[in-house]
């Protein structure tokens, strides 16, 4: 078997700067941890918008929820979307009826159109009745400083004056 330089150069380039599978996966597996952060389980509301102001010419309303009115996120949805089963999503900022950024860890988080950010509301319960409803919100925003992501898989009860609001 010939071997040529070409052919030893390539596999010292492999092993010496591609290192192992396992370190490769241990580098790729920090570098995620250096740049999402998370958010889940339930975000309780701070406050539903009772005010009238519009998107993209639309009626509608802005839910605030997070676990203090310093740590939270804003969704800002077309008033006309809110019904059972009804649901708004986004990427890279696609979908001008649905606005979301969030205030976590002092930074602020953003859809973005360069960067691969997403959002999306469900709205799997709404009950006039009852006066509440509860949202599904999954969503991957951006910090423009840090260059770091959150990822956010949350839902979110909204009941009482709050629901009063959200169906104006």
């Amino acid at each position: 078997m010939k071997i040529t330089i070409t052919t030893l150069l390539a596999v010292w380039l492999l092993t010496a700067c591609g290192g192992s599978d396992k370190e490769t996966k241990q580098a790729k597996q920090k570098e995620k941890s250096n740049s999402i952060a998370e958010v889940t389980g339930n975000l309780p509301v701070i406050l539903v918008s009772d005010s009238s102001f519009t998107l993209n010419d639309k009626p509608a309303v802005t839910i605030y929820a997070g676990p203090s009115e310093t740590e939270f996120c804003d969704i800002t949805i077309i008033r006309g979307s809110i019904a059972q089963g009804a649901s708004q999503s986004t990427s890279q900022k696609s979908n001008k009826d649905l606005s979301v950024s969030c205030e976590i860890g002092g930074l602020s988080y953003i859809e973005s159109s360069n960067h691969p950010t997403r959002a999306s509301v469900v709205f799997s319960s709404v009950d006039g009745q009852a006066q509440n409803a509860k949202v599904l919100f999954t969503a991957q925003l951006f910090n423009l400083k840090t260059k770091k992501l959150l990822t956010i898989d949350s839902s979110i009860k909204i009941e009482n004056e709050h629901f009063k609001n959200l169906t104006l």
